[in-house]
This record gives C-alpha cells, sequence and structure tokens, in this order.
C-alpha cells in the first residue's frame, strides 16, 4: 500500500483540472466547489490542532460552512475564503437545473477556488505553526483505522496544482494546463507500453 499524503481538498482540485482536460465542463464545477467544502474541514482540524485539541480530527458537523466561517474569522481576523453568492447559485443550476457550463464557465468557477485555498492555505502553514501538520496526520490516522488499513509500505505527496500554487499564487488554472496535457500523454503512452495490442 502507499499513501498518498496530500490533503484531499488537493486530489478534488486535481480532479477538477483533469475534468477541465477531458472537456467535462460540469464535473470541473462540482468537483472544484467539492475541493472548497474539503478545504473548510481540512482548515478546521488545523485550526483545532493549534488550539490543542487532542482528539483529531473533530467529526464533520452538519454546518461545515458556517462553523468555518465563524472560526476563521475569529482566529485570522479575515474574511474567509468562501464563494460568492452567485457562484453557489451558479453550481446549483449546475446539479439541480442541468445547466452545462461552458468552458470558459468552468476554467472561471474553478480559478475562483483556486485563488481561495492556495493563499488560505499559506496562512494556515505561516499561522498556525505545525497545524497542518498535525491535523494532516490525524486525518491519514483516522481513514487507515476505518478503512482497516495497514501499515503502508512507502509514503508520496503529489505535486499537485494546489501544492504548487501555494508559492507561486499568481498563477491560475489556465497555467497548468500544458503540464496536465504533457502528463496525460505520457500516461497514454506508459499504458500503451504496458499494454501492447495482441498481448
Amino acid at each position: 500500500m502507499v499513501l498518498l499524503g496530500n490533503p484531499k481538498h488537493e486530489v478534488l482540485f486535481q480532479l477538477a483540472a483533469y475534468s477541465l482536460l477531458d472537456t467535462n465542463y460540469r464535473d470541473t464545477v462540482l468537483t472544484s466547489t467539492s475541493s472548497l467544502e474539503a478545504f473548510w474541514y481540512f482548515a478546521l482540524q488545523c485550526i483545532y490542532a493549534s488550539e490543542g485539541v487532542e482528539q483529531l480530527p473533530v467529526p464533520r458537523a452538519r454546518n461545515t460552512r458556517q462553523l468555518f466561517e465563524q472560526r476563521w474569522a475569529d482566529t485570522f481576523k479575515t474574511t474567509p475564503p468562501v464563494l460568492e453568492a452567485e457562484d453557489y447559485d451558479f453550481r446549483s443550476r449546475v446539479i439541480h437545473e442541468g445547466v452545462i457550463p461552458t468552458e470558459g464557465e468552468a476554467f472561471a468557477h474553478a480559478d475562483k477556488v483556486l485563488v481561495l485555498i492556495a493563499p488560505a492555505m499559506q496562512r494556515l502553514r505561516w499561522d498556525l505553526q505545525g497545524a497542518v501538520g498535525q491535523a494532516s496526520a490525524a486525518i491519514i490516522a483516522e481513514a487507515k483505522t476505518r478503512l482497516g488499513l495497514g501499515e503502508p509500505t512507502a509514503a508520496i505527496q503529489d505535486a499537485t496544482i494546489l501544492h504548487d500554487n501555494e508559492s507561486m499564487n499568481y498563477r491560475r488554472l489556465a497555467d497548468y494546463m500544458s503540464q496536465l496535457k504533457k502528463l496525460d500523454a505520457l500516461f497514454a503512452t506508459l499504458s500503451r507500453a504496458n499494454h501492447p495490442r495482441g498481448a
């Protein structure tokens, strides 16, 4: 078993970017927004860790967004990273009314999530000294227990868009698409090499 150490919000955002590459614009909108919501949960765990809460991770609350907004504002004295009302309305129309986003709408929506999460992650790392690592370790340990997984044989942390963007948060999603296309082509080549026709 190989342990992927990236937080869930990073993995979800990477999936949203690949959906964009696959021209699945509906999934881009839904998954990028889910990435932001996963970040709220992660940020709450970091805040709890910084306060010395021992039983981490704290179970998810029904009102995660409201709780996150309050705790973020109290902790950092800044506006919480949440989308504007019209962005949530757009997502709701995609989910409930069958609206199919255009490529431009999907790009714009995912970009809004990118520029919310990247600087917020920086703030967690800089202001809550060590809490990010503590929260990450607790979330991973809980998942291993819940899923009945043993100890990993190896651990990796993938260079996802959100992980990279913490140090380069002036970049936008469009800046990463050529890199994703190259990776996609590489994976396709490796797949063909491992599974030649007629084998």
